[in-house]
């Protein structure tokens, strides 16, 4: 007999959030609300979506249409993934080694603290700016 413990599958949450800046609070309480507090990445999901959320309201049509924010967790990571309406750029790392501007870090921050990111565009036209957080397994 096979004592080993099979895997538990994903868990995919998903939640729209409308326009508006103050809809970034909420992406942040509904992360914590799907990782839990005491998830070793919460704070790192919740800084994360910030940045990424902020940046699909300033730089894409979701300033009119709004967000959606998907969650997948496994017993070892967990994927947060933003869909924002599009736009006709990439989003990509500001490398400015001046550090004179009082914006343009939040993809940095990303860098940094993502184990993995990345961008898509969609069929539709949406893009999706994902991030992966690799936690211990205890």
């Amino acid at each position: 007999m096979n004592s080993a413990v099979a895997p538990l599958p994903p868990r995919v949450h998903v939640q729209r959030f409308n326009t508006g800046l103050d809809q970034v609070r909420a992406a942040r309480r509904f992360v914590r609300g799907c990782l839990g507090a005491t998830h070793p990445r919460c704070d790192d999901a919740q800084l994360l979506v910030s940045e990424i959320v902020t940046n699909a309201f300033a730089h894409t049509d979701s300033s009119r249409v709004g967000i959606e924010v998907i969650v997948v967790t496994y017993e070892d990571m967990a994927r947060v993934s933003v869909l924002d309406a599009g736009s006709e750029s990439v989003p990509c790392v500001r490398r400015d080694s001046a550090g004179h501007h009082t914006s343009g870090r939040g993809l940095a921050i990303v860098e940094a603290t993502a184990d993995e990111w990345g961008f898509q565009r969609l069929s539709s036209g949406a893009g999706e700016v994902w991030v992966l957080l690799r936690c211990p397994v205890a």
